[in-house]
């Protein structure tokens, strides 16, 4: 099921710089844990988790409408941000 099948209501984990606009967003995965959206900086640090934020798909495309191709991006597939208007979509193997 393609990320623009989903519910509007399904829950997309974004980081806390993104949601609070502090860094854009520059990469979206979609795999067996739902969609998520982050900044380019390693989230794997001691409290990242705690400052990640929940939203809902359909507010992320209204909130980015830069990201409504994102729509087609399949389970398994995560889409990055290589240039100022260039995204790049790899399959991740999940």
């Amino acid at each position: 099921m393609k990320l623009g099948d989903l519910q509007g209501n399904t829950a997309v984990v974004i980081c806390g710089h993104a949601f609070r606009k502090e860094r854009e967003i520059r990469l979206v995965s979609y795999d067996g844990d739902g969609p998520q959206a982050t900044c380019d900086l390693d989230h794997r640090t001691p409290g990242a988790e705690a400052d990640a934020k929940l939203v809902s798909l359909e507010s992320l495309f209204t909130w980015e409408p830069g990201l409504a191709f994102l729509r087609d991006l399949e389970p398994g597939q995560e889409a990055w941000k290589s240039g100022p208007d260039t995204w790049t979509i790899e399959n991740t193997g999940e």
